[in-house]
């Protein structure tokens, strides 16, 4: 079938499994409101190697229940171009662990807007204490470092009350 001339409800009733099985040239000729059309399972159903075949000027499609539901290994496979073409509520709605996903040349791809707008008052006094601590660091740079301490943190926190639990 022809992939653009498929209505929202038809997108709608693909299969993860036929959605794992579409190719990067699939995907590119999805729509803006296809991509919108998409479910989260569908989206988390795209295969890794061919999510780089959606069109950058269509991915503001997505919204934010569909950017959260992107792997962390999706997301990183996105290029350059895709990544500077989210918007910022698309930005906003990735977790740490996405966030952590992004190599510091990906970071660096985001605009100043871009960074901003993950940029809390709070998460923006992190980077400049850690950007103060890591001399020549780039603010992505620096981010990246926060978020990775930060991910470190969450599992020794949790690993430790596992101990805690089995020793009671």
């Amino acid at each position: 079938a022809d992939l653009v001339s498929l209505t929202d409800a038809q997108v709608k009733a693909i299969s993860t499994r036929n959605i794992a099985q579409m190719e990067s040239g699939d995907l590119a000729v999805l729509t803006a409101t296809q991509l919108a059309a998409l479910s989260t399972a569908q989206v988390r159903a795209i295969e890794t190697a061919d999510i780089g075949g959606i069109a950058a000027n269509r991915l503001y499609g997505l919204d934010s229940a569909q950017m959260a539901a992107l792997s962390t290994a999706q997301l990183a496979a996105l290029a350059s171009d895709q990544l500077q073409a989210l918007t910022d509520t698309q930005l906003q709605a990735l977790s740490v662990s996405q966030l952590a996903s992004l190599s510091t040349d990906d970071l660096n791809t985001l605009t100043g807007t871009q960074l901003a707008a993950i940029e809390t008052d709070d998460i923006a006094a992190a980077i400049d204490a850690a950007q103060s601590r890591m001399p020549g660091a780039s603010r992505a740079d620096a981010l990246r470092h926060l978020v990775l301490a930060g991910a470190e943190h969450v599992l020794d926190t949790a690993s430790a009350r596992r101990s805690l639990v089995r020793r009671h």
